[in-house]
């Protein structure tokens, strides 16, 4: 299909905006790592720590343009990766040329480092919180996928830091020294993430996909979808009474907290009363946001007075 065809150039070129934008960024890093790091060693009195810093400075002396090359190519892996699982398709980026590629170097047996990378993902997406929701839903359209995941997006934070996690892994033998490659990273490539996400956002606009777009807004949960057959009323209403059951939840987990039927926690006097103080408040303030109204209810009938 013609459409199809032009959404995954225009998703290819993207690819390329950020690949350099993101290449370069890794280049800078490595040009100042060694003096970054011989300023670090001056500052500690921790021997294993200047220890590590020094065999830090060895591997970016010896190693700069093999990790370079190596996030390059795992970039490109996790976008083909990410890309093709949204799409479905498997391989249609076939220029990639990432066949021969293994996807899976190293396994995360080491958590410590599996979460210091996802944290470090959580950073940049902080960060650049307004950028990339916009982004994660601009994809979205490219892929077919209103309701993208906004880790499934091959242009999210997580294909960058994972691109980042695998290329380290490659080059770079140790957890812990590894984890000295990810504080250079995060002092020196976070900050210029953001204008690459600006730029996409721009080539994205330009190509008149979602040019008006509400910065900011939350990404709608696959689970909150409406039933089939089921009126906009009806869905705020079981938000509404979702939102209780939670309330209901979080205070019968407290101390003194009991249980209902089917032991289901029981909110009681004035717990009650304020968890539907609150509750009243976060539901109006939800539909005078959304432009909804409260599911109208059938009032009961008034009887009728005879006079005498």
């Amino acid at each position: 299909m013609q459409g199809t065809s032009a959404f995954d150039a225009l998703l290819l070129k993207c690819r390329d905006l950020a690949s350099a934008q993101l290449d370069e960024a890794v280049a800078a890093m490595l040009a100042k790592a060694d003096e970054s790091l011989a300023e670090q060693v001056t500052k500690t009195q921790d021997r294993d720590r200047q220890a590590r810093l020094q065999e830090a400075r060895d591997v970016v002396r010896a190693k700069s343009a093999e990790l370079e090359k190596e996030f390059h190519q795992r970039f490109l892996a996790e976008f083909q990766k990410r890309s093709s699982k949204a799409r479905q398709l498997g391989g249609s980026f076939a220029d990639a040329d990432l066949s021969s590629m293994e996807l899976s170097l190293v396994a995360d047996d080491d958590l410590e480092e599996t979460l210091r990378f996802n944290e470090l993902a959580a950073k940049l997406r902080r960060l650049c919180e307004d950028e990339v929701n916009a982004l994660d839903q601009r994809v979205g359209v490219l892929v077919g996928d209103a309701d993208l995941e906004a880790e499934a997006n091959p242009l999210s934070p997580n294909t960058i830091c994972d691109a980042y996690k695998h290329a380290c892994q490659r080059v770079v033998e140790g957890a812990e020294l590894r984890a000295v490659f990810l504080r250079l990273f995060d002092t020196h490539v976070l900050e210029a993430v953001r204008p690459v996400y600006e730029q996409l956002n721009d080539l994205l606009v330009q190509n008149s996909i979602l040019p008006k777009i509400r910065y900011g807004a939350p990404k709608k949960d696959k689970k909150a979808k409406k039933k089939d057959g089921e009126t906009g009323e009806e869905a705020d209403a079981q938000d509404i009474f979702a939102m209780l059951q939670k309330m209901a939840a979080s205070q019968g987990s407290g101390p003194g907290g009991g249980s209902g039927v089917g032991g289901a926690p029981l909110v009681q006097g004035v717990e009650l009363l304020n968890s539907l103080t609150q509750l009243q408040l976060d539901g109006l303030a939800a539909l005078a946001a959304s432009g909804g109204q409260l599911p109208s209810a059938r009032r009961p009938e008034r009887p009728t007075s005879s006079m005498s």
